[in-house]
């Protein structure tokens, strides 16, 4: 009839001869993948002519606004059909495999789009995991006084600040005298190690403690006070020169070191 092709109808019912190619179950919408992983993941997406004529379009895939594929398609009057890509499976042959070796770790978005409609998903890409780092959450004591001979106790907690387990070493040192345990922490875990040292052959007077690992170091400060009954027991103080006396001299502290004992908290 003249007067439908005037309307643009064609139909003769009211409506135009025309194909909409619609798009929905985009599976996954969202995907995690490792930092090694350098292709998109098996991807599903549903695709239907609801139009009422037989039609051919380009089906687009976009990731992080760049066109990574492109394939026509051909779908008649109410036709669907399950487009699956990145994999042996894929519907379309040259989407078997969709490359994203070019992004680094981040979020981005991957979208397929016809002519006609689109829909989005979710890409998030992880970090490298950190390396082991043993940090020195705290020390204990930061400052104090013992008397000679009095066991000192020097307590640190260490933290592996790392994603990944490592295995380090945990050093005390004191004017000299030192210790050493090894630790083992899973990333994000938290220990404590106490080192005991008997002070006896330490000489009286003021000295830095230092805690450290292969990462970290933290030190504080120790006065060890000579003891109250350290004399030689004549009461005149005077002596005989000879150098020999038991209680009247002090240790070399570089030639004599205390003994230490480490234990896990």
């Amino acid at each position: 009839d003249p007067g439908d092709e005037e309307n643009g109808n064609g139909n003769g019912d009211g409506t135009e001869d025309a194909a909409f190619f619609e798009l929905r179950d985009l599976d996954p919408s969202e995907a995690t993948l490792p930092p090694e992983e350098d292709v998109l993941p098996v991807t599903s997406v549903t695709v239907e002519n609801t139009g009422n004529v037989e039609d051919v379009q380009y089906i687009t895939l976009e990731v992080n606004g760049i066109t990574t594929a492109s394939a026509e398609l051909v779908l008649g009057s109410d036709e669907a059909m399950e487009l699956v890509l990145g994999s042996d499976e894929a519907t379309i042959a040259a989407w078997d495999r969709v490359s994203i070796e070019e992004l680094g770790p981040g979020d981005y978005t991957y979208t397929i789009s016809s002519e006609d409609d689109s829909v989005s998903g979710t890409l998030t890409i992880e970090s490298e995991p950190d390396p082991q780092n043993f940090e020195i959450v705290s020390l204990s004591p930061e400052e104090t006084t013992v008397e000679q001979g009095e066991t000192l106790t020097v307590d640190a907690t260490v933290e592996n600040v790392g994603d990944l387990e490592g295995t380090q070493t945990v050093t005390l040192d004191i004017n000299g005298i030192d210790d050493a345990t090894e630790l083992t922490l899973e990333g994000g875990e938290t220990d404590s190690v106490s080192f005991n040292v008997e002070t006896s052959d330490i000489e009286p007077g003021d000295y830095t403690h230092a805690v450290a690992t292969d990462d970290d170091d933290a030190s504080g400060s120790i006065r060890i006070d000579e003891r109250e009954n350290g004399d030689n027991g004549s009461g005149d103080g005077a002596g005989d020169g000879s150098g020999d006396d038991p209680g009247g001299g002090s240790p070399d502290p570089e030639g004599s070191d205390g003994p230490v004992t480490t234990e896990r908290m």
